[in-house]
């Protein structure tokens, strides 16, 4: 399934109504849908059904929306003021009886006078506006998608390389599982024999028990194994289908949690060393879930 970053860009230009349209969309990163239109007055109107559109095809990223018409191309009314281009006529008229001169009004003269020729915005657009404009919307929409799955599909690369090196890790800590607490007891052991002295009267076996109790304080088998499990699952969402940035986000703090809990727990420097590793490389995981839908 496509992956989809949230960092996107997009611009489109089509007929809406007879005129020309540039509709531009641009995102980046967000918690949420965070979204900003900006449209001409005339086509105001259609802001909630463009609002509609954009949610049913994104889920996250703060997105913003501008929607104009390409120059010169703004769609207008040219209408002549009939009253007052009459009266200008029969003023014209009058005047030219009162001071007996021949000839009648120029239509050039007519036009020229202020506000005989009146240009302003069309009526409201229609039904058939409303889907033209959101046919372009989705195509700016398409344009958008697709560059943020290119994005995306290289995020989703460079998290399972990522991915693949914690593995590694995480394994080489399995491995050495074994030997840190064999040397987590010989050294409790020794410690105590030097403490007691030989002519302790500690029984043995009780000192035993006393030692397997610390060793099982420091063991980390069971941080590795929800470490492992947090993994397959950070794996199995990257896999899947819908929105997933949320969800790796948080796999990715459960991860942290353990690995955390581990270091802790562990008394060796090895051990500790490679949880040092781990975390630094969840970071620059956590850094690239971040921009993903």
């Amino acid at each position: 399934m496509e992956v989809f970053s949230m960092t996107g860009y997009s611009r489109v230009e089509g007929e809406v109504g007879g005129a020309r349209l540039t509709i531009e969309v641009k995102s980046v990163n967000h918690r949420y849908l965070d979204y900003r239109l900006k449209l001409p007055r005339e086509l105001s109107a259609f802001e909630a059904r463009l609002t509609e559109v954009l949610r049913k095809e994104l889920a996250r990223g703060r997105v913003e929306v501008y929607v104009d018409y390409a120059s010169a191309d703004r769609p207008a009314a040219v209408r002549w003021n009939e009253p007052l281009a009459r009266g200008i006529v029969e003023a014209l008229r009058a005047m030219g009886t009162a001071l007996s001169l021949p000839g009648e009004p120029d239509l050039a003269l007519l036009a020229a006078q202020k506000d005989v020729i009146v240009s302003g915005e069309r009526g409201e657009p229609g039904e058939a506006e409303a889907e033209e404009l959101s046919a372009l919307f989705l195509k700016a929409l398409a344009g958008l998608k697709a560059m943020r799955a290119k994005e995306g599909a290289a995020l989703a690369d460079d998290l399972k390389s990522r991915m693949a090196q914690v593995e590694a890790w995480t394994r080489a800590l399995e491995e050495k599982k074994a030997e840190v607490n064999a040397g987590i007891r010989e050294r409790l052991n020794r410690r105590l024999t030097e403490l007691l002295g030989p002519d302790s009267r500690v029984e043995p076996d009780r000192l035993a028990a006393e030692v397997a109790i610390l060793v099982d304080r420091a063991d980390i088998t069971e941080e590795l194994v929800r470490f492992g499990s947090h993994l397959k699952q950070f794996r199995s969402v990257l896999a899947g289908a819908g929105p997933r940035g949320r969800k790796l986000d948080f796999i990715l703090q459960e991860l942290f949690r353990e690995i955390n809990t581990a270091s802790n727990k562990s008394q060796d420097a090895g051990v500790s060393a490679v949880a040092v590793d781990i975390k630094t490389e969840l970071e620059k995981i956590r850094e690239q879930v971040q921009n993903l839908e």
